[in-house]
This record gives structure tokens, C-alpha cells and sequence, in this order.
């Protein structure tokens, strides 16, 4: 029996150069005397084949351009290239102030889709998580005529805590801004004694997994769920180049491709090692046995509880990616905090500006205009999709856009992050109000928790066939 790669040698499997790539962009906020950000990102799946559709992954809370390595495998099965990237302060893209976050990471998204080198199609798919909807809906509002989304497809979308319910967020956002900012520390320190806080069903957990855009549920482990997380700290962003396979102390990033342009960052950190107790080797014995295992246990399963990664990658992927996530730093986690709960900082980035005495309101989100901003906060995400819709409207009328993009759903009933009252105001919004989504593409799945979702063979399969019948336009 062929193993797969991540399965026989996961070290050599995530040192491949496909899932450290990095290149230069330049976020609007920029003076012309400052240096260019770089952005670290994963490209995997059918890339040797230029006619193969694109999907574009927009990673929800903690998400890092790793989440490529568990989607490798099934995105070459279907002939689909898959790209993944990292957000500012994730992996080794350069932080930037908290109200530039989200243009930049726009910005840094397109800059990668119009590298020369990557030869990418302007016509591409996405698939958002969580709260990577905050994101989509700014590239979809702020989306230059040249590219096209073909369609967009929403896994376990946030709903804001105020208007879902959740009483954990409702919680969170009482908390302190600086608090909050600072989640990474307190969750990477969990994580290092091997739990991780579970935020589809707001307990703590022994798994040592992620979701979220980051590990799913799905490997041989024992494990049955799956989560997310990020810390502060990681490693020298500017670390030096190697083409060899990492040793159990050397850091992913030093695997970004010496072809590749890269930027200074301005933080400087010390670099971290590996924990001593990782372990990667597998042998071939051993490997077999895991696959197998993983094979009758998903064979077991239900139909819309069978999950697919097991069939791409081990237990020792996850845990050795786990290590390299750490390695880089996880400062990103805070920070994606206060943009799901739409905090400001009380200083050196804060979203309000004192202007002549007055606060003068600004949308962190990017989705409105200094003088479109919603008075009622509840309406904000009706008037969001509704701008969307509306432009897509004046598009046909004039003829650009290049035809309808479709737009998914999936949610699972158990999502602790987004309860009933979220997904029945997103599902009125979506499905209602705007008309963006047709009834039968929206899906909740019995008994699925928030980051599950991504995990489940009936979800991805079901989102990879429809990019592939879809293709590039």
C-alpha cells in the first residue's frame, strides 16, 4: 500500500516548499519612506496544472497558512490548487495596527494573486470559516473589476456575539480591550501542557488539535474534536533560508524559499525551539497500522460523521505542525479576538480618533464608509451583505462581475460559537433579505460543533466538487 507522505514522513512532508512561500506587498496605510510588508502562504493541490480552479481559504479565529498541509491531499484528489496565507502578526507576515488589519490582509491577498511568478487565474473560489467572514465580505466590497469570485462558501460563520447570543462573547467583550489583545499569552501556556481551549463548546479539553482554519478534526487519533488557538511570542521573522528538512529544532519559517523576496519585520524575536518531547518518526509499520485504524474507524462512523483527513495525514502531521505554529508565534490570536468581538485599543491603533473634541467613529471592519456606519449595531451585518448585494446588482446591470458568484453555507447545530439565534439572523440576512444565498445552499448539519465542520468528508467533499464542476471562468 502507497502511504501518503504525511503519513510516512511528516518532517519531510511540511518542509516542502509549497507551504512556506513568501513574497512583498504594500498595504495602503504605508508612507512612501517605509519598507514593504511581506506575507507568508501556502499554495498546494494540482498546482503543476495552470487550468486547475483555485480556492482560496480565508482562515477563521487563530487560522494559519499550515490548515494547506491537512487540505494537500484531498485538494490534488479532486485537481483543485488551494491557497492559504497568513494574516498580519500570523506565520511570518509583518504586524501592522490593529484598524489597517483587515485591508491589509485584503491587500496582501491580492498581491499574492497577482504575482507573476505563481501565475494564478483572476477568477477564483473562497472558502471562509468563522470569522474569516469579517474578511470576505471586505474583498468582496473592496474587489478590484480584474479579479472574479466565482463562489464563496461560509463554514460555521461568526455572527456577532451581541447579536447571536453567545454568552461566552457577550462575556468577552467586557473584558478589557488589552485583555483581550493579550489571549495568545494565556492560551499558549494551555497549549503547552497539551490542552487547548475548546471555543466550539466553551470548555477546556485534553485534545491537542486545532480547527479553525489551522487542524481539523479528522486524523487517527482518538480524538473526535478538533480546535483552535494562538499565542505571542515565536520566532526571528527574519530567520535565515534552508531547502533541507527541518530537525526537531529548526523553524518552519527558516524553510521560506531564498527565491522569494522578503521583507524586514519590525518585530524581532527570539527564536524558540521545538519541544524536546515532539516526535515525528513513524515507521512504516507503524504508519500502515494508523491509516488502517483511521479507515475503519471512519467506516463506523454515520455517513455526515465521516471525516477526511485521516486519509491524507497522521496524528504526527498534526502534532508536529502544532510545534511549528508554536515555533512562529501565535500573536495573532488576541488580536483576531478584539476583531470578532469589534474592540478598539486604547492607544497605538485604536478605531476611534479624537477629532476636535469629538470621537469621530470608524468601521473596524472595513465594510462602510465614515458616513455609512450602521447607528444600530444589530443591523450591522443585514447592512453589510446588503451593500454586497447591491453592488452585484449594479454590476449586472452594467455588465461586469462575470456572472453570479454563488454563495454556501454550513453550519452544524452544536456550534457553541454561534447558537440558533446567530445562524437564524445570519440565515433571514443570507437567504431572505438579500437573496445571496438560495435555500438549498444553506446546510446545518445534526449535532456539529463550530470547527467540525471543516473536518467532515460530507462538507469538503461536497465544497471541492462544486469548485471542480465550477472550474475557472
Amino acid at each position: 500500500m502507497q502511504l501518503p507522505l504525511a503519513y510516512s514522513d511528516p518532517h519531510t512532508y511540511l518542509a516542502q516548499k509549497c507551504f512556506h512561500q513568501s513574497i512583498k506587498y504594500r498595504p495602503p496605510h504605508l508612507l512612501p519612506t517605509e519598507p514593504d510588508h511581506r506575507v507568508t502562504f501556502s499554495l498546494v493541490g494540482s498546482t503543476a496544472d495552470p487550468t486547475s480552479p483555485l480556492l482560496v481559504v480565508i482562515n477563521g479565529l487563530g487560522g494559519h497558512r499550515l490548515f494547506a498541509a491537512m487540505l494537500a491531499g484531498i485538494a490534488e484528489q479532486y485537481g483543485i490548487r488551494v491557497l492559504t496565507f497568513d494574516r498580519p502578526s500570523a506565520g511570518g507576515t509583518t504586524p501592522v495596527p490593529l484598524p489597517h488589519r483587515i485591508p491589509s490582509s485584503r491587500e496582501a491577498l491580492l498581491a499574492i494573486l497577482s504575482h507573476p511568478t505563481l501565475d494564478l487565474p483572476s477568477s477564483f473560489h473562497i472558502l471562509s470559516h468563522s470569522n474569516g467572514i469579517v474578511y470576505t465580505l471586505n474583498t468582496l466590497l473592496n474587489l478590484p473589476t480584474r479579479f472574479k469570485v466565482i463562489s464563496v462558501t461560509f463554514t460555521s460563520p461568526w455572527v456577532p456575539a451581541w447579536i447571536s447570543g453567545s454568552i461566552p462573547f457577550q462575556a468577552a467583550r467586557v473584558i478589557p480591550a488589552r485583555l483581550t489583545s493579550r489571549l495568545g499569552n494565556l492560551l499558549t501556556g494551555v497549549m503547552k501542557v497539551g490542552n487547548v481551549a475548546l471555543w466550539s463548546s466553551g470548555i477546556v479539553t485534553s485534545s491537542f488539535k486545532f480547527s479553525s482554519g489551522l487542524f481539523i478534526r479528522g486524523s487517527d487519533s482518538d480524538s473526535d474534536e478538533g480546535d483552535q488557538e494562538d499565542e505571542e511570542g515565536g520566532i526571528g521573522r527574519d530567520s535565515t533560508n534552508s531547502t533541507t528538512p527541518p530537525n526537531s529544532n529548526e523553524s518552519p519559517l527558516s524553510l521560506i524559499s531564498q527565491q522569494q523576496d522578503l521583507s524586514q519585520s519590525p518585530k524581532n524575536r527570539e527564536q524558540r525551539r521545538l519541544p524536546s518531547s515532539t516526535s515525528t518518526s513513524t515507521s512504516p509499520r507503524e504508519a500502515a497500522k494508523s491509516l488502517s485504524k483511521f479507515k475503519r474507524k471512519n467506516a463506523k462512523r454515520k455517513p455526515e460523521e465521516r471525516t477526511f483527513g485521516g486519509m491524507f495525514y497522521s496524528s504526527k502531521t498534526e502534532e508536529l505542525g502544532l510545534s511549528y505554529v508554536l515555533l512562529e508565534g501565535v500573536d495573532a490570536l488576541g488580536i483576531e479576538a478584539l476583531v470578532a468581538l469589534k474592540k478598539s485599543l486604547d492607544e497605538g491603533g485604536t478605531p476611534t480618533e479624537r477629532e476636535g473634541g469629538t470621537v469621530a467613529k470608524k468601521d473596524l471592519w472595513g465594510w462602510f464608509g465614515d458616513d455609512e456606519i450602521p447607528e444600530d449595531e444589530d443591523e450591522i451585518v443585514n447592512l453589510g451583505f446588503g451593500k454586497l448585494a447591491s453592488r452585484i446588482r449594479e454590476e449586472e446591470e452594467v455588465g461586469v462581475g462575470g456572472g453570479q458568484t454563488r454563495f454556501r453555507v454550513f453550519y452544524g447545530t452544536s456550534d457553541g460559537m454561534v447558537p440558533a439565534k446567530g445562524r437564524e439572523h445570519l440565515r433571514k440576512c443570507l437567504v431572505e433579505k438579500t437573496g445571496l444565498v438560495k435555500e438549498e445552499d444553506w446546510k446545518e448539519i445534526k449535532g456539529v460543533g463550530h470547527d467540525v465542520v471543516l473536518g467532515l468528508e460530507c462538507v469538503m467533499e461536497d465544497i471541492l466538487e462544486a469548485v471542480k464542476r465550477a472550474g475557472q471562468v
